[in-house]
């Protein structure tokens, strides 16, 4: 009776072949940087996997290679190409899912240093809602520029199929976040949202055509529209200020592409691959004027 048997269960264990396929094309890439011929990819499954070859592979080690193992125990030709057609079906098919998790937390500043126009505020000066809201007053709670976000979840797909032993098909589907930056609140041109509250800030520019002094270099600059640094909701009421909304998502975008790759001979593959992707909520900070 053989005592030659693959392991039914290991081979169409999809996880464990993806490792031993990695550990081969690692030790493989670092003695031949061509990399791995397509073909051979379906050999180390049934070796690994037949159970009367394991005692011959204890005397071998990173050094012995390929010819002089099957030399030493030339019983392991014998029924090689169907142990190999026994788990082609599952080297040449691949299929990966991935899932990322992302915390954003909004931006703050440890002194409080933030200014943004908050349309839930209210403007003691109008009696109605609509006035700035500074991080060392927390007006109706907020105590940051955004708040956190906690539900971005970003799972991917990719597959790999082998149509033949030459050619290839491959591609993947994503979901990608962008990380918040100081960019994000710094971005319009009346001045930041992150370190805008202790500042003076203001403008002035003629409009007389030359008719009229502006300002004088020798005077105090008192006539000048500049606005000292406040925490008063309506202190710059009439005036251009940012905006960063205290709700919004994270951005991202989607990408997805597909590949085909056929090896032409030894030395030459040719490859055509479609790459795509699409942004959403892609964060920025805005003057509300």
């Amino acid at each position: 009776m053989s005592t030659d048997s693959l392991d039914a269960y290991a081979a169409t264990n999809s996880a464990m072949c993806s490792l031993v396929l990695r550990a081969f094309v690692e030790e493989y890439c670092a003695v031949d940087s061509a990399g791995v011929p397509l073909p051979l990819i379906l050999v180390p499954l049934p070796i690994v996997f037949t159970e009367s070859l394991a005692q011959t592979l204890d005397s071998t080690n990173v050094t012995t290679g390929l010819v002089s193992w099957a030399s030493r125990y030339p019983q392991v030709t014998v029924g090689l190409a169907e142990r190999i057609q026994s788990v082609a079906e599952h080297a040449k098919n691949a299929l990966l899912f991935g899932l990322r998790y992302q915390i954003q937390t909004g931006w703050s500043e440890v002194k409080g240093n933030e200014a943004s126009f908050d349309p839930t505020v209210s403007n003691p000066a109008t009696g109605t809602l609509g006035a700035m809201w500074y991080g060392t007053t927390h007006a109706n709670g907020r105590s940051r520029i955004q708040n956190g976000v906690y539900n971005t979840f970003l799972p991917r797909l990719g597959f790999s199929y082998m149509l033949d032993p030459n050619t290839t098909i491959r591609g993947g589907f994503g979901f990608y976040a962008y990380n918040w930056s100081n960019d994000t609140y710094n971005g319009a041109s009346q001045g930041p949202v992150m370190g805008g509250a202790f500042g003076s800030k203001g403008n002035a520019t003629d409009t007389t055509n030359g008719a009229a002094q502006l300002v004088s270099l020798s005077g105090t600059g008192a006539n000048l529209p500049y606005i000292a640094a406040t925490t008063d909701p309506a202190g710059y009421n009439n005036s251009n200020v940012n905006f960063a909304a205290s709700h919004q998502p994270v951005g991202g975008s989607y990408q997805w592409n597909i590949q085909g790759q056929r090896q032409l001979n030894n030395n030459l593959v040719a490859s055509l691959a479609y790459v795509a992707s699409h942004g959403h909520d892609l964060p920025f900070a805005v003057d509300i004027n």
